[in-house]
C-alpha cells in the first residue's frame, strides 16, 4: 500500500447515505436467514443421503455446518467490520436445533409442507430464528433485544416440543404388550357411538366393514349404530340420500346414483320422512341423525333389508332377537360417544376367543 492510498474503512465507518443502520441490518438479517435456510435444508438432505448408506451425505452435513457460520461471519464483517464468530455459531446452532426438534416431533420429512407455496416452511422458519439470534451480535440495540428473545424462545420451544407427544408415534418393534394392544384398539374406536337409553348396553363393535356398535336392550333386542361419512356431490341429493339408504328395497324408490338427479326426500315419503332431528323410516325401524360431518344410522340388527349382517349380529351380541321400533327410537334419541368402560367391554368381546381357556 502506498503512502498516499487511503486506508480501507469498515462498512460501519463509511458514509451511510440513504441506508440507516437498521435498514442495513435488515438486509443482512434477510441474507443470514437465507443462508441458514440453505444450511438446514442442505444438511437434512445430507442426513437422508447418509441414511441410504452413501457416506457422501456426511460430507454434505459437514459442509453445511461449516459453511453456515463462515458465511455469517462474512456478512457480519461486511456489515460491521467485525466477523462476530460466536454469534455466527450461535445462529447456526439454533437453526439446526429447531430443525432436529421439528423432525422428531413430526416424525417425517416433510414436516410443515405448504402446497400453495411448494415448500416445507419448517426450514425457512428455522433459518429465520437462527438469523434473529445472530442479529443480536451485529445489529443496533433493538436487534440485540430481539435476538436475545429469539434465542430464549427457541430453546424454550425446543424443550416444550421435545416434552410433548410426537404427531407420528415411533414405530413399534416386536409384538405389542397387552396394554399397548388395548391402547391401539381404544384409539381405533374412540369415535364409535353408544346410547343412554335405559337398560341398553353396548355388547361389541365391528371394524371390518363399517364402524358398527351393537347394543342389547333390557329385553334382549339388538340394535346396531353405524357411522357413514359419504356425502353425495350434488347438494340436491343431500336430503334424499339418507332416505335412500334406509328405505325398504322394492319400495319403488329410485337410487340417486342412477339418474333422477332432482330427487328430494319427498320421493321417499312412502317409506322415509324428514323430521326435526334427521330422517326416519315411517315404520320406525331406522333413523338417520347428523353426527358432526357424518351420518349416524340406528337400525335393528340383522334385518337384511336394512343392510344388516345376517343372524351373526344377534348371536354375537348375546341378544335373543332384533330390536323393536320403540327400542330403536329410544337409542336414536340418546346417542352419545362411546365411553371408556364400553371400550373395555368392546375390547374383551373382540378378544373373547383368546380370553377363553
Amino acid at each position: 500500500m502506498s503512502d498516499t492510498q487511503a486506508p480501507v474503512e469498515p462498512w460501519e465507518a463509511r458514509p451511510r447515505g440513504r441506508w440507516p443502520e437498521w435498514a442495513r441490518t435488515l438486509v443482512a438479517l434477510a441474507a443470514a436467514a437465507a443462508v441458514l435456510w440453505a444450511v438446514v435444508q442442505f444438511g437434512t438432505g445430507g442426513v437422508l443421503v447418509a441414511g441410504f448408506g452413501a457416506l457422501i451425505g456426511l460430507g454434505y452435513v459437514a459442509a453445511a455446518l461449516i459453511g453456515g457460520p463462515v458465511l455469517l461471519t462474512l456478512i457480519a464483517k461486511k456489515l460491521t467490520g467485525v466477523p462476530h464468530t460466536v454469534g455466527a455459531i450461535a445462529g447456526t446452532v439454533i437453526s439446526v436445533l429447531l430443525t432436529i426438534v421439528a423432525a422428531s416431533h413430526y416424525g417425517q420429512l416433510s414436516m410443515m409442507w405448504v402446497p400453495a407455496l411448494g415448500i416445507d416452511v419448517a426450514y425457512p422458519l428455522a433459518g429465520l430464528a437462527g438469523a434473529l439470534v445472530w442479529s443480536a451480535s451485529v445489529g443496533p440495540w433493538p436487534f440485540r433485544v430481539l435476538g436475545a428473545l429469539a434465542g430464549v424462545g427457541a430453546v424454550g420451544l425446543a424443550f416444550a416440543v421435545l416434552g410433548s407427544d410426537p404427531l407420528i408415534p415411533a414405530v413399534r418393534v416386536g409384538a405389542p404388550s397387552a396394554e399397548e394392544d388395548f391402547e391401539d384398539f381404544s384409539d381405533s374406536i374412540d369415535d364409535f357411538l353408544s346410547t343412554d337409553a335405559p337398560g341398553t348396553t353396548l355388547a361389541e363393535v365391528r371394524t371390518d366393514h363399517r364402524r358398527v356398535s351393537l347394543l342389547v336392550t333390557a329385553d334382549g333386542g339388538v340394535v346396531q349404530i353405524w357411522l357413514y361419512d359419504y356425502h353425495v356431490d350434488d347438494p340436491n341429493h343431500e336430503s334424499s340420500y339418507p332416505c335412500w339408504i334406509i328405505a325398504e328395497p322394492n319400495a319403488g324408490v329410485v337410487m340417486p346414483d342412477r339418474g333422477e338427479l332432482d330427487l328430494t326426500a319427498a320421493d321417499y315419503s312412502d317409506s322415509c320422512v324428514f323430521d326435526d332431528d334427521g330422517w326416519r323410516r315411517v315404520d320406525g325401524l331406522a333413523y338417520v341423525r347428523p353426527w358432526g360431518d357424518e351420518y349416524a344410522f340406528v337400525e335393528p340388527a340383522d334385518l337384511s333389508y336394512i343392510r344388516g349382517d345376517g343372524t351373526r349380529n344377534v348371536a354375537d351380541a348375546g341378544g335373543v332377537r332384533v330390536a323393536r321400533a320403540d327400542e330403536v327410537a329410544a337409542v336414536a334419541a340418546t346417542l352419545r360417544p362411546i365411553d371408556d368402560a364400553e371400550i373395555r367391554v368392546a375390547y374383551d368381546a373382540a378378544n373373547r376367543d383368546q380370553l377363553e381357556p
